[in-house]
């Protein structure tokens, strides 16, 4: 099973990340920040140049859901991932596509 959180504290302006899941060292490819933009966690079969592209994405002003949309366009493998955001407003955006890793009890 995977989890994931996005956070902004509202008063602070800081933003956090937490990942759980089966998968060893998965803090080296889940959790992404950017100071000042956001906070982005990708999860099933991991694409780590997406947290990065959301993160540019919002720091251009797109609303977290048209940032993950356009990240996603170039990945070939989308329908493979799941993608949480939440920029300096405070909005957040989450997918999780059609052939993501779906939770095992």
């Amino acid at each position: 099973m995977t989890c994931s959180i996005v956070a902004r504290d509202a008063v602070s302006g800081a933003f956090g990340v937490a990942v759980a899941t089966r998968a060893f060292a998965v803090g080296a490819n889940c959790p992404f920040v950017r100071a000042g933009v956001g906070a982005v966690s990708t999860q099933s079969i991991t694409n780590r140049y997406l947290g990065p592209a959301v993160l540019d994405g919002m720091a251009q002003g797109l609303h977290p859901r048209d940032a993950i949309a356009g990240a996603l366009a170039g990945d070939d493998r989308h329908h493979l991932r799941q993608v949480h955001a939440i920029d300096i407003s405070g909005r957040p955006s989450g997918l999780t596509d059609l052939d993501a890793i779906e939770a095992r009890w």
